[in-house]
């Protein structure tokens, strides 16, 4: 078979083409450009975890105030409630009547008795009952409430056994220590007396010696009693009388 034979023209052309593809072949490719579109804007979700959770804004309510308290209260030690005063004295009765009218006040005459049939043991008034600076008190009512100030120092006489008294079926024991207020205006009063032996109460609250075991053992058998006295009626001067 016979060869083809190209024309001039064309085997120079085609030649130069074979050159440059070969020139093509031997240079280094150009790095390639990926133009990557931006990727949109996104707000991505926060996890919390609960370790990290903060703490819910306080609510307005009472319950976390009482959880304390309840708190609170189971921790503190409970303090013993004061005995309840309970009066057994049925049978005792307290009369008061008018001594004098004196330029230092009304001046009185206190009894306590015993009605009953059974002997009773109580105490007697010493000074300071009448201002509840010992055991028992004797407090005052005077109506109407016209009452001038008055003032007495904290010093108390000190506990003495003869204020323990029993009294028998139908006997009789006057109350010293007693001054009943002084009126600040003249006019008619009426006044009233509540005698009270407490003997869980303290014998003495006011400056003066602490009692003996004994003697506190002895006010423990006292009867806790109360007891109202009678209405006392008085016509009290424009002008006190002079001492």
């Amino acid at each position: 078979m016979r060869p083809t034979v190209l024309p001039p023209l064309l085997l120079v052309l085609v030649l130069l083409g074979a050159c440059a593809a070969k020139e093509r072949a031997a240079e280094p490719s150009s790095p390639k450009v990926v133009v990557v579109p931006a990727p949109s804007a996104t707000v991505e979700p926060i996890i919390v975890t609960s370790r990290s959770a903060p703490s819910p804004p306080p609510s307005i309510s009472s319950e976390p105030a009482a959880a304390e308290q309840s708190v609170e209260d189971e921790t503190a030690s409970p303090s013993a409630p004061a005995p309840l005063f309970v009066s057994k004295c049925k049978n005792v009765t307290l009369m008061i009547k008018t001594k004098a009218i004196a330029a230092s006040g009304l001046e009185l005459d206190v009894e306590l008795g015993n009605a009953g049939k059974r002997p009773i043991t109580l105490m007697r008034t010493n000074d300071g009952s009448d201002a509840n600076m010992r055991n028992p008190t004797v407090t005052f009512e005077l109506t109407p409430r016209k009452i001038a100030p008055q003032g007495r120092c904290g010093n108390v006489n000190g506990f003495d056994d003869h204020d323990i008294v029993t009294l028998a079926p139908g006997s009789r024991v006057k109350l010293e220590w007693l001054y009943p207020p002084h009126p600040s205006a003249p006019g008619r009063y009426t006044l009233r007396a509540t005698y009270r032996n407490d003997p869980a109460a303290s014998p003495i609250r006011g400056l003066a010696p602490s009692p003996s075991a004994a003697q506190l053992a002895r006010v423990d058998t006292t009867t806790a009693c109360e007891v109202t006295s009678n209405d006392l009626t008085f016509d009290w001067p424009a002008k006190a009388p002079t001492p």
